[in-house]
C-alpha cells in the first residue's frame, strides 16, 4: 500500500494544502490545525454551519502562513512570532485549549472574506487540550482537530462510494491527512496500527461524519447526496463513518519525516 496524498489544513475549516512530505509533530502533522476561527460568542466557526469557509485558502511560504480570497489581498502571517501577554483557553467540542490571539488586523481581514465577525486563535505552544466534562478529566495533546491528530482514507473506499452516487465526490471533501490506495473497500476499519517511513500510528476509531462531506470544497456548493447514500450502509457506533481517526503509536517517535509515495504498512491485530 502506498501514500498517495499529504494534506494539510492550518486553519480548521479554512482550505488544505498538499504537500509533498511533513513532519509529524506530537499535535499532529506541522502545521496542520494550528490555527482556529472563534466567533464572538466564543464557538469555533467551521464548515458545517458556513460553507464560504471553503473559499478561504491557505499557503505556507517563506515562514508565513498565507490566507487567501479572490478578489482580496494575501494576508500574511508569521509562522514564529513572538507574542506579549497570556493565552487564553479556547473550545473545541468539549475540549479546552490554550491559544493565543493574532489580533485585531487579521480579524478584520477575515470579516471582509467571509463577512463573519470572528478572531483567529493559534495554538499555544505548550498547549494541552483538557476535557471541559468534569467527570472526564481527559488530557490529550492535539491540536484543533475534531479528536485525533491524523485521518487517514482509503481511495478504494471513495471508488466504492462514487459508485453508488449520481454525481462523483472527491476525497477534499473528506479532508484527510493521509489518503492511501488500499485493495479493497473499507478495510481501514480493521486495522489496528499503520507504519509510514519509520512512524508508526494507533488507529483510534471510525470517523464520525457530518454535513461537510456535502460541501464541495472547490465551489461551496452543497448537495446532500453524499450523507445520504454514505448513511444507508456506513452507519454504525451511532455515527455516519468515513475514514480512520489515528495518533502516534509513541510520543517519542515525534519528529519524523512522512513522505508522499511512501510504502504504508498496515496490522490488523492489537
Amino acid at each position: 500500500m502506498t501514500l498517495k496524498h499529504i494534506f494539510v489544513y492550518p486553519v480548521k475549516s479554512l482550505g488544505g494544502i498538499e504537500v509533498s512530505s511533513a513532519i509529524m509533530e506530537v499535535h499532529g502533522l506541522q502545521y496542520d490545525r494550528r490555527w482556529m476561527l472563534v466567533d464572538e460568542k466564543g464557538k469555533f466557526v467551521t464548515q458545517r454551519n458556513d460553507a464560504q469557509l471553503t473559499q478561504v485558502m491557505t499557503e505556507i511560504s517563506n515562514d508565513f502562513l498565507i490566507l487567501k480570497k479572490q478578489g482580496q489581498s494575501d494576508f500574511s502571517i508569521p509562522l514564529k512570532k513572538e507574542f506579549i501577554g497570556d493565552s487564553e483557553a479556547v473550545k473545541v467540542w468539549s475540549d479546552l485549549v490554550n491559544a493565543i490571539d493574532e489580533g485585531e488586523e487579521v480579524s478584520r481581514w477575515l470579516h471582509s472574506a467571509i463577512g463573519l465577525s470572528c478572531r483567529l486563535y493559534r495554538l499555544a505552544p505548550d498547549a494541552i487540550r483538557r476535557s471541559s466534562i468534569p467527570f472526564r478529566k481527559e488530557t490529550k495533546k492535539v491540536s484543533f482537530a475534531d479528536s485525533q491528530p491524523i485521518l487517514i482514507a482509503n481511495e478504494k473506499s471513495l471508488e466504492e462510494l462514487n459508485s453508488r452516487l449520481k454525481s462523483p465526490v472527491m476525497m477534499s471533501r473528506f479532508r484527510a491527512n493521509f489518503v492511501v490506495d488500499g485493495e479493497t473497500p473499507f478495510e481501514e476499519d480493521h486495522w489496528k496500527y499503520f507504519t509510514i517511513g519509520k512512524t508508526r500510528f494507533k488507529v483510534t476509531k471510525a470517523c464520525g461524519r457530518c454535513n461537510v462531506i456535502n460541501i464541495d470544497q472547490q465551489t461551496g456548493e452543497a448537495n446532500n447526496e453524499p450523507f445520504e447514500v454514505l448513511s444507508t450502509y456506513r452507519f454504525f457506533n451511532k455515527n455516519v463513518n468515513f475514514g480512520m481517526r489515528s495518533k502516534l503509536d509513541s510520543e517519542a517517535s515525534a519528529g519524523g519525516k512522512i513522505e508522499k509515495g511512501a510504502n504504508v504498512i498496515i496490522e490488523t491485530t492489537l
